[in-house]
């Protein structure tokens, strides 16, 4: 079971990959641990996605906006595709990826019900695939509504729940509690929601104390505009590639800096650092094989001078990287990924001259004394 943690606005989800294993209501609760839910991905084309949506408690969702969201860009950083369509259950999400994380959904439908008064508080009734009772007032007032509203015999099958502030036309404050899960610092079909029960068209602003979310109505639909992105863990693993008494280095494109390197990339959430060195050395060569570790590793200090920090060091002082070496057989050639555009078989004294850092450097010197 392959899967990664991805996060939309604060709202972290586990995202786990298509398998020959199904989640469980019992797997989903160990998976979900400290996040807000899974994104289980049960089929995947060139374009579109059936998806399961797990909250935290093991019991599922009829729908996500962060969760969709999350599966949309998981498919297009995948495949390439600008558009895609992810399904959940009788839902079906229309997907555009924009520039850097953001993406604009097609949420479908929107139903706005009449207010109503549930246990003294006066809410409005809103579906946007699921429940929820959205309360104008106090968003500081989520920690006492929230409970009491979910699971009111009135929602038979719970409520997600919104305290919201109209601050101006266009722009609201809230906050969210989520069925299932508690209070979350942002959700998608929240923000429709909220949207949708204090403006009937038009554009607005959702701010939630994970960040905001961009709703627009029209002809009783719903879009939302907002970021998607996978969580990096701050580890590396650097692999260098050895055939015949020549050593692979790769040159990234110039966007990325344009430096040479060995196979370098970050542990996805949950993997181990050798699985990690297999999946970067078979995504960025083709080469399908175990690296071996050789017993080095440093800690790298990203700067912004390089693309680098930008790609993994973000917010990271410090990230231990772990050295791998990889044996190809005589005759092979590597098929590069789409973060190389160059490659280069070295001599040991050819290849220190090419490679920026010095830790990069000492790697390379200890890997050749081993592959000797």
């Amino acid at each position: 079971m392959r899967f990664s943690k991805w996060h939309a606005l604060g709202n972290t989800y586990v995202l786990v990959e298509p398998g020959n294993e199904r989640l469980t209501p019992e797997r989903a609760r160990e998976l979900a641990t400290q996040t807000d839910g899974l994104v289980e991905v049960i089929a995947a084309a060139e374009d579109a996605a059936d998806v399961v949506i797990w909250n935290p408690d093991g019991s599922t969702a009829e729908l996500s906006g962060n969760g969709t969201r999350i599966a949309a860009r998981w498919l297009a950083d995948r495949t390439g595709a600008e558009t895609v369509r992810v399904r959940v259950g009788e839902r079906t999400v229309d997907a555009r990826m924009l520039g850097g994380d953001l993406v604009e959904q097609d949420m479908g439908p929107v139903e706005v019900g009449e207010p109503e008064t549930v246990a003294g508080i006066e809410l409005v009734p809103v579906s946007v695939g699921n429940p929820h009772a959205v309360v104008r007032g106090d968003p500081d007032e989520i920690a006492r509504l929230g409970p009491l509203l979910e699971t009111h015999p009135r929602f038979p099958q719970r409520t997600n729940v919104q305290v919201a502030r109209v601050e101006r036309p266009g722009r609201v404050s809230a906050r969210v509690w989520e069925r299932g899960v508690g209070e979350t610092p942002a959700s998608g079909t929240s923000a429709v929601a909220v949207a949708a029960a204090t403006h009937a068209v038009g554009e607005v602003t959702v701010r939630f104390p994970g960040g905001a979310l961009t709703v627009r109505l029209e002809n009783d639909r719903g879009w939302l505009t907002g970021p998607a992105a996978e969580l990096r863990v701050a580890r590396q693993v650097l692999v260098y590639v050895h055939r015949a008494g020549s050593f692979l280095l790769l040159r990234r494109r110039e966007d990325l800096g344009g430096f040479w390197q060995g196979v370098t990339g970050a542990p996805r959430w949950g993997e181990a650092d050798d699985e990690a060195a297999r999946r970067e050395l078979r995504e960025e060569t083709g080469l399908d094989t175990s690296p071996r570790p050789i017993g080095f590793s440093y800690v790298l200090r990203p700067d912004d001078e390089h693309a680098w920090a930008e790609l993994y060091g973000r917010g990271v002082a410090e990230a231990p990287e772990e050295v791998y070496l990889a044996d190809a057989s005589p005759g092979w050639e590597p098929g590069l990924g789409p973060e190389h555009v160059e490659y280069r078989w070295c001599t040991l004294e050819e290849a220190l001259p090419l490679l920026d850092w010095p830790e990069n450097r000492e790697a390379l010197r200890r890997a050749a004394a081993i592959a000797k």
